[in-house]
């Protein structure tokens, strides 16, 4: 039974003046199956309020704490509907992606998640090495959604859930991320919800694009090693601290990849 449009909403996450922000939003306004949307900020400008006056968006403001997890909580508290994605400014979704998304999940669902693509400025990128594992170590949860231990055991290896293509059942999912980490809120918030009775659900096709920019969190994270820091902390949640150490070395060798155009 697909989930009426009207239980779910588009949460667009907008930062500073970025350039790429009315491309997500019109991606989101062209869907061939359309749900409610706000544009969530806690650097209120002229660009931001221009776009959501021109597509007559709510526009919500964050003067609470800063950072993305500040602003993501804050997201997910004013959220009225079951469902919500949160859309990164600098990413492009696939025509389909909400007629995938509703056709997939149900009310016990607590993630739903898709394959998605690198994009470089307007270069989509599928084929890396990075994607294909990931894609590869997400395939069981085609048919072990239900499955903790399943889930469980493909996080310890790895962060294989692409965020910003994530679905949230908020009676799962509310102030769900962790101030603590720059980088791995996401895998740290996966890697909680994990241990919940319910579905983890996977959805094997390409519905949407992560722009990876030279200037991006991940890239900055990556250089200065606090990327590497917080792998540890999460891999020590699953593996001895030998095979926690191995593990985060093999790991930030193979996030570069995402940068080799």
């Amino acid at each position: 039974m697909t989930i009426n449009p009207l239980e779910h909403t588009f949460v667009i996450c907008a930062y500073g003046e970025n350039r790429y922000l009315e491309e997500c939003v019109n991606s989101l306004m062209n869907q061939s199956i359309f749900s409610k949307a706000i544009i969530v900020t806690s650097t209120p400008n002229k660009t931001i309020k221009d776009i959501a006056d021109k597509y007559e968006l709510p526009l919500f403001i964050n003067e609470g704490g800063k950072g993305i997890a500040a602003d993501w909580n804050y997201a997910t508290s004013i959220v009225d509907t079951k469902f919500y994605t949160l859309c990164h400014q600098d990413d492009i979704y696939e025509r389909d992606y909400l007629k995938y998304v509703l056709k997939n999940i149900d009310d016990e669902t607590i993630i739903a998640h898709s394959k998605g693509s690198y994009l470089y400025t307007s270069k989509e990128k599928r084929y890396s090495t990075n994607l294909i594992i990931k894609n590869i170590m997400n395939f069981p949860l085609i048919f072990f959604k239900r499955s903790i231990g399943m889930r469980r055991a493909i996080l310890s290896i790895a962060d294989t859930i692409c965020c910003p293509s994530v679905t949230f059942n908020k009676k799962f999912c509310v102030n769900q991320f962790d101030s603590s980490f720059r980088q791995n809120l996401d895998w740290d918030c996966w890697e909680r919800l994990s241990r919940l009775k319910g579905k983890f659900v996977y959805i094997p096709k390409y519905l949407m694009k992560h722009r990876i920019t030279d200037s991006s969190t991940t890239a900055g994270n990556i250089k200065d090693s606090s990327r590497t820091k917080e792998d540890l902390i999460i891999y020590r949640r699953f593996h001895s601290e030998p095979v926690a150490k191995f593990l985060a070395t093999i790991l930030k060798y193979g996030e570069k990849d995402n940068y080799d155009r």
